[in-house]
C-alpha cells in the first residue's frame, strides 16, 4: 500500500495527505495496525468531506470540496462553449476548504 511505502522511507514523513477520504480513512487503519498513533506520530487529511469522516477514529482532517459550485461553473463554461459564446477557454479557481478535525 502507499502508506506502507511511505512508512519504509528514510525519512517517515510527519503528515499524509490522501487522494480521497477513503484513502485516508484506510491510512489511519494501516497506521494503527503498526502502532502509529493518529496525529501524535503522523497527521492524516483526506479530500472530499464525506459522511464517513466523521464516524471513523479519529475524525478525520479533510479538504472540503464545494462540488455543487464546482458542477455548476463547469456548467455554465461548456453550455457557453456550446452556444458559441466565446470561443476563448476560460480558468476559473474555486477553492476548497480545511476542516480542522482531530487527525491533523
Amino acid at each position: 500500500s502507499g502508506a506502507q511505502r511511505l512508512l519504509a522511507l528514510d525519512q517517515v514523513p510527519d503528515g499524509i495527505l490522501a487522494v480521497s477520504d477513503d484513502a485516508a480513512i484506510g491510512v489511519i487503519k494501516y497506521l494503527k495496525t503498526k502502532n502509529i498513533r493518529v496525529p501524535k506520530d503522523i497527521s492524516v487529511v483526506g479530500f472530499d468531506n464525506g459522511p464517513m469522516c466523521i464516524a471513523c477514529d479519529p475524525e478525520l482532517t479533510v479538504v472540503d470540496q464545494p462540488i455543487s459550485r464546482l458542477t455548476t461553473e463547469c456548467f455554465e463554461l461548456l453550455m457557453i462553449q456550446i452556444n458559441g459564446l466565446s470561443a476563448n477557454c476560460e480558468k476559473k479557481v474555486i477553492k476548497g476548504e480545511i476542516i480542522f478535525r482531530h487527525s491533523c
